[in-house]
């Protein structure tokens, strides 16, 4: 008898395993319950599985014995695949995760399309910081090691960004510079071949006068001395990814001096100079963390208006995003028993904490974009 297609959703393989939580430590262990434990509005991406489930449970409520359902990769059409991809990078540049973010991507076929993670975590990344630059080339390296994409899939990919340079500089003035430099790395990342930039036919005419300049910028970056070496910088220092131990520690003087002199304005501004976009859900952890650790219920009062205060400032700002306001607390909750050991009133501090959370409009429209759907939680 012919077989059936199977169906079903794949796990990358990926072993889970629980970590001890140290709360002067900066790591961000992942929430409780796959985000949707108590004081948790779901995790990010939580839909992706749902469908997956629904595929196979519907495959399973058809099952005969002729059926059998094991796990494969889940085959995207045309107008998931964007929304997919999109979804997983930006998780990425919020997180600097490149193991997770690279289970996450593999835990899909995207076939002939396979080439739109490459292009889509690119063109996300020009309009964004050095930063988020640095990941997104390590990000390209990593899928190409772990043969997510090809080499073929890869030249699409630039060929693709090369294409639309014109209609991007409209909004991002330095596109040929910027793409340039991604070219040059993903050459001196092995992503490339060196002949895909030094006979690329945007130098012969074929693309736009602004694709043949920034193809022309790759081939300056490459030939200059020590240039792989170089080009591991090639977003500056500002691109490379601080210690974990630093950036922690600026977060927590941060708060810190923040909460005693209240002065949002330079919270902010020290927040930015930190150019660590994708470890503010650190802010979150650290600020609450501090709510924990006040010595008296009327410390804990002003303190809770101060960091609500904070947290609505920064995420209505665009600082701290819906996915980060989560993560961070949904690390507090992972941690809460051992935080009770030392703090026996936090349970109590916390939840007066959220409620007043739930009543900030900035707070609430940030945790109903990352809240389950319907019926879910």
């Amino acid at each position: 008898m012919a077989s059936k297609p199977e169906i079903g959703a794949h796990q990358s393989g990926k072993t889970h395993h629980s970590q001890a939580h140290d709360r002067s430590h900066g790591h961000a262990p992942g929430p409780k319950k796959g985000g949707a434990g108590g004081h948790n509005w779901g995790r990010p991406g939580a839909e992706l599985d749902l469908a997956a489930a629904d595929v196979a449970r519907e495959m399973a409520e058809r099952s005969d014995d002729d059926v059998s359902l094991r796990e494969v990769a889940v085959t995207l059409d045309t107008i998931a695949i964007e929304s997919v991809i999109e979804h997983a990078v930006k998780e990425y540049f919020d997180s600097a995760d490149l193991n997770e973010a690279g289970a996450s991507i593999q835990r899909f076929r995207y076939g002939k399309h396979a080439h739109k993670i490459v292009a889509t975590a690119v063109l996300l990344s020009l309009d964004r910081t050095n930063a988020e630059r640095e990941l997104c080339s390590r990000l390209v390296s990593r899928l190409r090691d772990m043969r997510i994409v090809s080499a073929g899939d890869m030249e699409k990919a630039f060929s693709e960004i090369l294409a639309q340079i014109p209609d991007l500089k409209l909004d991002t003035p330095d596109v040929c510079d910027l793409v340039g430099r991604f070219l040059a790395r993903a050459v001196a990342d092995d992503c490339l071949a060196p002949a895909y930039v030094n006979e690329h036919r945007a130098l012969n005419g074929d693309f736009s006068a602004l694709a043949k300049d920034a193809v022309e910028k790759a081939r300056t970056l490459l030939v200059i001395p020590f240039a792989h070496t170089r080009l591991d910088l090639v977003w500056g220092h500002n691109g490379s990814i601080e210690p974990l131990e630093s950036v922690v520690e600026s977060i927590k003087t941060l708060v810190a001096e923040y909460l005693a002199s209240a002065d949002i304005d330079e919270a902010e501004r020290c927040l930015r100079e930190l150019a660590a976009p994708h470890f503010h859900h650190e802010l979150v952890f650290e600020a609450i963390l501090a709510v924990l650790d006040t010595d008296t219920a009327k410390h804990a009062s002003s303190a809770i208006e101060l960091v609500v205060r904070l947290l609505s400032h920064t995420v209505a700002a665009g600082i701290v995003t819906p996915n980060q306001l989560e993560t961070g607390i949904a690390r507090v909750t992972d941690s809460l028993d051992d935080i009770t050991v030392d703090d026996p009133h936090a349970p109590e501090y916390l939840d007066r904490l959220y409620s007043l959370m739930a009543a900030d409009k900035a707070l609430a429209e940030a945790r109903a974009l990352v809240a389950p759907p319907a019926g879910t939680a």
